[in-house]
């Protein structure tokens, strides 16, 4: 403890028990700091004034109950309590710590001349939850400070995906296609059948370094999402990726009703259906999937579902995804930030359905 003076307002109207304590608190050599109120009304008046370390309070008093102090009503100002009664009854002790009391004693001359040693049990106790409370408000404050960071180098990403790809096709791509005309060119002027064949292999190899940058490209950033919006992108991305390169059979819906969201939702959403589907490839062993795009009043909703091997959905939720992948973490807690929400429904050998919510912005 320290040994700086501890004030304690004692709210008891029985004036033998008030005396009782009193010498009790006495003993310690001014180490406590005893204010007496006789009443509600009186301990609201103290309390006016000043907020004491402790207050220990009768639950019956002449005009209320102790507890009452505890009201929020009362006022902002917080301070531990403990509560004391002349009957051991377990549905008043129940009530005065669903109050917010620390403490209940049944008064007795035991319980009255040990107060000093209960209160220093209730400041402990209090010390305790006190330090407890402010270390979940930085961890907290730190969570939100990591999901914003979060947040936005997954829009920072973006952007450089972007703007990456937009070199590939308008720079690269561009040459490249512009190199293969030439060659073209230089073969139909070339009267060397070797020289003819050559050239023919270079244009070749041209066409399969277009066909790569392009699907880099795809893959990066896709430029439909940004011109024709999500329905289009995830279509184009499912038809190319997932059908053709995969086999799998997509039966896709889109009600159109969507219309146009932020550049950073669509983002999100079309990177969550990847993800989500690139899992299916990698650990659903399933032939068919679908996906769903709709809206329900001023929410979107995108669900992702397969017939696959399904799994046990994780009680303490998912983890970040240390290899730096997209995982269902970073697409949960990017969907927290906006408000929205990721729900996984799966079962061992039951298949697996992954539903994305997000609100609409008008």
């Amino acid at each position: 403890m320290s040994k700086q003076t501890i004030n304690i307002l004692l709210v008891e109207d029985d004036q033998e028990h008030v005396r009782l304590v009193q010498r009790a608190f006495r003993a310690y050599l001014g180490r406590f700091c005893l204010t007496e109120a006789a009443s509600l009304e009186d301990a609201r008046v103290s309390l006016s004034e000043t907020c004491p370390d402790l207050v220990i309070t009768d639950m019956r008093l002449p005009d209320g109950r102790g507890i009452e102090l505890l009201a929020p009503e009362e006022g902002s100002r917080r301070f531990p309590m403990v509560v004391m009664t002349g009957f051991g009854d377990e549905q008043l002790a129940v009530e005065a710590m669903k109050a917010g009391a620390l403490d209940y004693v049944v008064k007795s001359h035991e319980t009255l001349v040990d107060m000093p040693h209960i209160a220093d049990r209730a400041l402990k106790q209090w010390r305790y939850l006190i330090e407890r409370k402010g270390a979940k408000e930085k961890l907290l404050k730190y969570e939100q400070r990591l999901q914003s960071l979060m947040c936005q180098l997954t829009r920072v990403e973006a952007k450089e995906r972007k703007h990456i790809a937009g070199v590939l096709h308008d720079d690269i791509i561009q040459n490249l296609v512009f190199m293969k005309m030439k060659f073209d060119d230089l073969r139909a002027f070339s009267s060397s059948h070797e020289h003819s064949e050559t050239l023919g292999k270079i244009e070749d190899l041209a066409d399969d370094l277009i066909t790569k940058m392009r699907t880099l490209t795809f893959d990066l950033s896709s430029p439909v999402l940004y011109d024709l919006g999500l329905g289009p992108a995830v279509k184009e991305w499912l038809s190319r990726q997932i059908e053709q390169k995969h086999g799998i059979s997509v039966d896709f819906e889109d009600d159109g009703r969507v219309g146009l969201l932020s550049e950073d939702l669509r983002v999100l959403l079309y990177r969550g259906v990847r993800e989500l589907l690139t899992n299916v490839v990698k650990h659903a062993q399933t032939k068919s999937v679908k996906v769903s795009i709709r809206r329900n009043r001023d929410k979107i909703i995108v669900a992702v579902e397969d017939d696959g091997l399904g799994f046990t959905v994780p009680k303490d939720g998912f983890k970040y995804d240390m290899s730096g992948g997209f995982g269902l973490f970073t697409i949960s807690e990017g969907l927290e930030q906006c408000n929205g929400s990721l729900q996984v429904e799966s079962e061992p050998g039951h298949g697996t359905r992954i539903t994305l919510t997000a609100p609409l912005q008008e």
